[in-house]
């Protein structure tokens, strides 16, 4: 993954990117070969895995079964403020520039609604206190206005994809300083090439 990661952002860099965010990836040995010149690269901005709620958008569980990759390379399946909270810190200890959390259903989730919020109040504030003291920002994945007021309401800075925002719920975004950062060529790209990826149909 290292060295094909390497391959991508020596592309993205030949292309005229100076910076790349990687939301819901990213891995501190990387991140440390950029910083020593080891590889050409962008600025590189990562994460880490993202945080997801049992069933929620990052458990990639279908609903009959029990073995959970629960901890992979993208997501994480983390539950409770305490538990939350511990991986925060751990990101930040490991290199992350900020967090990412699920916050709602997404168009490959097995077994999440798109529409409902993810996590609760709590749950949401405990990640983004943590980061926030870290002087740094949470993204959420959230599509509908119901998970992006959700999010944002309770500290979310960064909204990743927000499909069916509307007029108010930007307007509340606007007055809380969060952002959004659409991924319309994602769905073009799972259409071209989800089988081959392995996503369900």
């Amino acid at each position: 993954m290292a060295l094909a990661g390497a391959r991508r952002l020596a592309g993205a860099l030949t292309r005229g990117f100076t910076t790349v965010r990687d939301v819901a990836g990213g891995d501190p040995g990387l991140a440390a070969a950029i910083a020593q010149g080891l590889i050409p690269a962008p600025r590189y901005l990562y994460t880490g895995p993202a945080l997801s709620q049992t069933g929620g958008h990052g458990d990639p569980r279908g609903a009959d079964s029990d073995l959970c990759g629960c901890h992979t390379h993208m997501n994480e399946v983390v539950d409770g403020v305490d538990a939350l909270r511990q991986a925060v810190r751990d990101r930040f200890r490991r290199g992350a520039h900020a967090i990412k959390i699920m916050t709602s259903g997404g168009v490959v989730s097995l077994t999440d609604p798109i529409r409902i919020p993810q996590y609760s109040p709590d749950e949401v504030r405990a990640v983004t206190e943590e980061a926030a003291r870290r002087r740094s920002y949470v993204a959420a994945h959230a599509y509908s206005p119901e998970a992006i007021r959700h999010a944002v309401e309770n500290g979310v800075r960064s909204v990743e994809h927000g499909n069916l925002l509307d007029a108010a719920t930007a307007a509340l975004m606007a007055e809380h300083g969060a952002f959004l950062v659409p991924t319309l060529i994602t769905y073009d790209a799972m259409e071209r090439r989800g089988a081959e990826v392995g996503l369900a149909p």
